[in-house]
């Protein structure tokens, strides 16, 4: 199973892994893991959104390294 994004997407794609027992692969795209409060952007300004990345980043069974860094 793979997510381009690990926001909405990737909460899908890491249960559906789940229930079907298959690895999945979340691939961090965009600005799910910022948040930039003067422009009201990012995965990460509501606390609904940092529990929701912190859900599939860790549910995930891969995340590329260049991603997170």
């Amino acid at each position: 199973m793979q997510s381009i994004w690990s926001g909405a997407p990737g909460l899908v794609a890491v249960a559906a892994a789940r229930i079907l027992r298959l690895p999945c692969f979340i691939h961090v795209a965009g600005g799910e893991l910022v948040a930039l409060a003067e422009i009201g952007y990012g995965g990460r300004l509501s606390w609904k959104g940092r529990l929701r990345e912190a859900a599939v980043l860790r549910a995930a069974t891969v995340v590329p390294r260049q991603a997170l860094q």
